[in-house]
């Protein structure tokens, strides 16, 4: 048979292990939260790196398109000046 204090200080002891316990647990949460914060933040980085890519030679072929356009106009513009 246990003492009024023993089951006391188990008790406590219960307690206490329990809530390492638990505060362990949030505390791995909270680093798997962190860690797919950061690979999420990675992800939608990437992406944007790939669509500012993608726009980027978008607008060079409009961009050399433009260009050619002018050049055909120019040609034609000096073309009828010359007949």
């Amino acid at each position: 048979m246990l003492s009024n204090i023993a089951r006391k200080r188990q008790s406590l002891d219960k307690f206490i292990a329990g809530a390492a316990e638990a505060d362990a647990k949030a505390s791995s949460d909270f680093m798997s939260m962190m860690m797919i914060m950061k690979a999420r933040s990675t992800e939608r980085e990437e992406q944007r790196h790939m669509r500012e890519m993608e726009w980027r030679a978008e607008e060079r072929v409009r961009h050399d398109r433009r260009d050619e356009l002018h050049m055909m106009l120019m040609a034609k513009l000096f073309d009828s000046k010359h007949k």
